[in-house]
């Protein structure tokens, strides 16, 4: 897990390239629904890095973590975080420890309850941050050689 995070702990966009990052955030992505239990897990790992990794920089591991994740939303390799961060699918205590980690990036709540994301159908992919198009993902895949014309 810190493999796959330690370039998040102390990124800075003007040195750091983007790169360093999106695995993390793309195997989480990916895994929400055939594995929900490593995306579980990886969040889990992220709260806990925080103020657990390093107790004299645990003030620059957090600027890093959420320079990262700034990074993410700004160079749209995730439209939204609300998926991850506000996933009903997680455990209670998870998501309690995300909105505490997380504020700023999770979704506001409404008289104390954290609105549930719209769900998307199976083998659904969002194009854009507005969840207006929505692509099938479920069809064999058809490249344009093959198309009929």
């Amino acid at each position: 897990k810190l493999a796959l995070f330690y370039d998040w702990l102390f990124f800075n966009p003007e040195r750091d390239n983007i790169m360093n990052i999106e695995p993390a955030i793309l195997v989480m992505y990916h895994s929400m629904r055939p594995h929900p239990a490593i995306t579980a897990t990886l969040l889990d790992f992220l709260c806990r890095i925080m103020p657990n990794f390093c107790k004299n920089l645990a003030a620059q591991v957090k600027q890093g973590i959420y320079t990262s994740l700034r990074q993410i939303l700004e160079k749209r390799v995730l439209a939204s975080l609300s998926p991850l961060f506000d996933n009903p699918k997680l455990d209670k205590e998870l998501r309690s420890m995300i909105r505490e980690q997380f504020a700023e990036f999770c979704s506001p709540s409404v008289d104390g309850k954290v609105e549930d994301p719209v769900p998307l159908p199976a083998g659904a992919m969002i194009l854009d941050g507005n969840h207006n198009s929505v692509m099938n993902c479920e069809g064999e895949a058809q490249f344009s050689e093959d198309e009929d014309d």
